[in-house]
């Protein structure tokens, strides 16, 4: 009777033992990185260059014992690499490896492939098959809320954030969004033609200023919201409509190595014109997504954007972090931008734009 519980003792031993060799995981380190090198020797030969390489992505994962690396690559393809033979050799790849080739979309705009092992995602590979369309968003008047900013960032969108200067939360704000390396506008108060029924606030810079005047608004300014990639009016009808003002205050953004997008808040503004004539960058927003704060009139404005980026290749748009429906409506209409291979876009990438 002993020795027949003494071997189910063992029995019962060697089954934990061989369960628990089962099921302790595994290190996919070393494989995951060594097809991700894989890939990009095959990208490289084919003529994909850095350049070409628009995100890249490494996400360290761990899951029950599991190890590895899933990384991300957003290629352009240039005209004259042949996409086909990229396709071949990665699928030849994956065959010579033994790797699982979880999913694989194609239309006339994108090429995708999904790689991996044993329910593992090693490689997220996309690939644009032509230039696509671009939208950038902008959201004014951040500096008045502590927190509220961060949803924008958190977001799978390239929000680009424009901080109010000498708010109470604007330095933070700023500094915050610098150490992420996320790119910011300072949000420059400027004098509106119903002024003073519309105030721009205690930084705001009016026409009826001195040269000496603006330019220590000015600065002081920069200092609240330091190193922005760019700047954009607050309201500013009647200041960016005045030819000699934004002519000294388009240079001083030039000195600064910025560059400027024209809020477009009046018709008549001279932004753009005289950007041009100094040799300062300039962008133009073309649509206010919210000046009504509901859900159907956002989707609308999104809408309208929509059908200019398709048209231009490129279209900008401003929202405001005050207005409630804004992030949900945006984010329930990007599929449908997806789906027109447009792409959002931080404002940095359309400088090129004429």
């Amino acid at each position: 009777m002993k020795n027949k519980f003494k071997w189910i003792i063992f029995v019962f031993l060697i089954t934990v033992g061989i369960l628990f060799y089962f099921s302790r995981g595994k290190d996919y380190t070393s494989l995951s990185l060594k097809l991700d090198k894989d890939i990009k020797s095959i990208l490289l030969n084919a003529g994909v260059t850095d350049e070409d390489i628009l995100h890249q992505y490494h996400r360290e994962k761990k899951v029950r014992g599991y190890l590895w690396i899933e990384t991300t690559l957003e290629i352009k393809v240039p005209p004259d690499v042949n996409i086909s033979d990229i396709k071949r050799q990665i699928l030849e790849c994956i065959k010579e490896n033994d790797f699982d080739l979880y999913s694989s979309t194609e239309s006339r705009i994108i090429l995708k492939y999904q790689i991996g092992k044993q329910g593992k995602v090693f490689e997220n590979l996309i690939f644009e098959l032509y230039e696509r369309a671009k939208v950038a968003i902008v959201i004014d008047d951040v500096g008045y809320e502590n927190k509220k900013y961060i949803e924008f960032i958190e977001s799978n969108i390239p929000f680009n954030l424009s901080i109010l200067p000498g708010e109470r939360y604007s330095t933070t704000i700023a500094r915050d969004l610098w150490s992420q390396k996320i790119p910011y506008l300072l949000h420059l108060p400027l004098e509106p033609e119903k002024y003073p029924e519309e105030n721009p606030g205690k930084s705001a810079i009016f026409v009826n200023m001195t040269e000496k005047e603006i330019k220590k608004i000015f600065e002081k300014n920069l200092q609240s919201d330091p190193h922005p990639v760019g700047i954009n009016n607050h309201m500013g009808s009647r200041f960016t409509a005045n030819s000699e003002k934004m002519h000294l205050l388009l240079s001083l953004i030039k000195e600064k190595n910025l560059f400027f997008l024209d809020s477009h808040t009046t018709h008549k503004t001279v932004g753009k014109k005289i950007a041009s004539k100094i040799g300062l960058k300039c962008l133009v927003n073309n649509v206010f997504l919210d000046i009504e704060d509901t859900p159907e009139y956002i989707k609308g404005q999104l809408k309208v954007l929509l059908k200019i980026a398709l048209k231009k290749r490129y279209a900008i748009a401003i929202a405001h972090i005050h207005k409630k429906n804004v992030l949900k409506a945006i984010e329930e209409s990007k599929p449908e931008f997806e789906e027109n291979g447009v792409r959002f876009v931080y404002l940095t990438e359309l400088l090129d734009k004429k």
